[in-house]
């Protein structure tokens, strides 16, 4: 499986992203970010025999979306691939041009490549293959512009043939784009693996908090790939409320949580009187570029910036859990819920025997969301 990290520009704006949870400490360099870069069209198109796409169809993206006929006229018919085989039809991706100038900067940490590809592979996996239970494969080759974004990209091969994997490989590689160094001969291969994903394991919920600061009438959104995975959910939430220090007592707040966390004992800590306010130690945390990736697309066009404060208990794996928004002055619900899933990303140093028991083990932390022009 390819390996990418995840970054998101701001588009032609600039963005400007703060986060006071430190640097992230990884060092482990894919090569790969993702960016909003995306002006590209997915398809199928006949090759001639001077090298130029022909008869080309779109193909879905993302919530089925399809381009309309005079985008595909401009952007994907009569264009030169000049490595593609001749009189054959292949699924292809070309990009809209812009000036080459600029390299992206270096990556972020391995675990929030792996962790934002399989999200995206979760949102772009060919809906008939998930229907059919099918994994698959599709290998690319792509021309690489001097800024790193990859160009042109045509699939070289699918496994199996006609399942939906071309098309799904090559959205997902229209957000991709290398860091320096580049490659001396600016083409790149990918191969990718799909498999059959199961429902995320960060899971959102809405609850009414008691006066007891225990949560109640617990509602989720409807996941259509997955509903006994909500049942489970609610049936958890109802066996075992949450209890949320803290929270706004007779609100209903939207809580992030670990799926595999649900009815699970937090056994590490100890139950005597904390003498002094927890404080975790990072393994890994947040840097602009990680949560550039979660600012909501809508919020840089309507411009919605500020802050928001999350709250969050600590696992005794050293994951965040039952995370709410403790305070947003933005007034939007999503940045509130873009800081929200950005809180699976972050990694604490596992709690030992002598820390608080697991209600006790809060952390808080704040991103200021802010556009720059």
């Amino acid at each position: 499986m390819v390996r990418e990290t995840l970054y998101r520009s701001a588009f032609a704006m600039g963005l400007t992203l703060l986060a006071s949870t430190g640097a992230v400490q990884g060092s482990d360099q894919s090569g790969y970010v993702f960016t909003s870069w995306q002006a590209g069209a997915v398809g199928t198109c006949v090759i001639t025999d001077k090298h130029v796409t022909a008869n080309c169809e779109a193909a879905p993206g993302l919530n089925g979306y399809i381009p309309p006929a005079p985008f595909v006229e401009k952007y994907l018919n009569g264009l030169v691939i000049l490595n593609a085989p001749v009189g054959k039809r292949v699924s292809v991706l070309l990009k809209l041009r812009e000036p080459a100038v600029g390299l992206p900067p270096d990556v972020a940490d391995s675990a929030t490549t792996e962790l934002h590809l399989k999200d995206l592979q979760r949102q772009y996996y060919p809906r008939a293959a998930m229907a059919a239970k099918l994994n698959g494969q599709a290998s690319a080759d792509c021309t690489v512009l001097k800024n790193g974004k990859l160009d042109n990209c045509w699939i070289t091969s699918e496994t199996p043939t006609g399942a939906g994997f071309s098309a799904a490989t090559l959205n997902v590689i229209n957000l991709m784009q290398l860091t320096s160094p580049l490659p001396s001969d600016f083409k790149r291969s990918f191969v990718m693996t799909w498999q059959l994903p199961g429902p995320p394991d960060q899971v959102f919920v809405t609850c009414d908090i008691s006066s007891e600061y225990v949560t109640r009438d617990c509602k989720t959104d409807p996941e259509p790939d997955y509903p006994e995975a909500d049942h489970a959910v609610l049936n958890s939430l109802s066996r075992k409320p949450l209890h949320l220090p803290g929270a706004p007592v007779g609100q209903r707040v939207e809580i992030a949580l670990i799926r595999s966390e649900l009815d699970k004992p937090q056994i590490v800590g100890s139950h005597e009187a904390a003498t002094a306010p927890y404080k975790p130690v990072h393994l890994n945390a947040l840097n602009a570029q990680d949560v550039l990736y979660y600012y909501p697309p809508i919020s840089i066009r309507l411009a919605e910036t500020g802050y928001t404060d999350v709250k969050c208990k600590v696992t005794d794996d050293g994951r965040l859990n039952e995370c709410w928004v403790a305070n947003n002055s933005a007034k939007s619900d999503r940045l509130g819920h873009a800081h929200l899933r950005l809180t699976e990303m972050i990694r604490m140093q596992p709690p030992t025997a002598d820390s608080p028991v697991y209600d006790s083990r809060q952390y808080a932390f704040r991103v200021s969301w802010s556009l720059s022009n």
